[in-house]
């Protein structure tokens, strides 16, 4: 069971990371797939790639959509808050994304903080400007995909570079179009936790300024970063 487990994990993580054919609907807000739909064509794709997949691929695939369902809000709120054109104001964030618990107060030199659902903590950073998500629990997996929640809501989402930390920890660029927004950037930054005391953690910053960078302006940073995760 416990091999079954770490095989399931593996390829999820395979699937999520930069495969748009993989990754589908979320549910609820502006989704677009059902759990039955989006269950069935993830267990083609698995299968596809790997034929003795039959056994596990469904039960993979629920947990997947577990995720992308969890990351719903998240997603709502980056769509809510991606500029129509040129940058967006991030002081104007705390009335236009209501689903978000706002701290009277916000903390340091933040714009706003403050918490979506019990989970996750939500920060508005003046550098950038940005809109960030974060999360951490010790030993546990992973339980957001928002790249699978966006797509689900009509967003064409594209890796612009991965930077591979380790096993199970990446730093991933996007570019995402969503109709009625300008194009804007996105990164994800996610750590299985390699023991059961160690802390895993789920990082989504949204840029808020409307400028991207290219694959080669991340390779002048770092030359580590890469197409693909891969």
């Amino acid at each position: 069971m416990r091999h079954l487990t770490l095989i399931i994990a593996t390829s999820v993580a395979l699937i999520a990371c930069g495969q748009p054919q993989s990754i589908a609907a979320a549910q609820g807000g502006n989704a677009t797939e059902t759990q039955a739909g989006y269950i069935a064509r993830c267990t083609r794709d698995v299968i596809a790639q790997n034929p003795r997949a039959g056994e596990w691929a469904p039960a993979q695939c629920q947990q997947q959509w577990e995720t992308i369902v969890a990351a719903g809000p998240m997603a709502e709120a980056i769509l809510a808050a991606a500029p129509v054109s040129g940058a967006a104001d991030p002081a104007t964030l705390r009335t236009r994304l209501a689903m978000i618990q706002w701290d009277a107060r916000p903390e340091g030199t933040l714009i706003a903080s403050g918490r979506l659902g019990r989970a996750l903590s939500v920060q508005v950073d003046r550098a950038g400007p940005s809109l960030n998500f974060y999360w951490s629990e010790a030993g546990a997996a992973i339980p957001y995909d928002v790249l699978g929640a966006l797509r689900g809501r009509g967003a064409e989402v594209t890796m612009i570079g991965c930077y591979t930390l380790g096993m199970g920890e990446n730093n991933e660029s996007y570019r995402v179009a969503a109709a009625g927004h300008a194009p804007f950037a996105l990164s994800v930054y996610g750590r299985m936790a390699p023991t059961a005391n160690a802390n895993s953690f789920y990082n989504v910053g949204a840029g808020l300024s409307g400028q991207l960078q290219t694959l080669a302006q991340l390779r002048g940073e770092d030359s580590s970063w890469n197409a693909t995760c891969s």
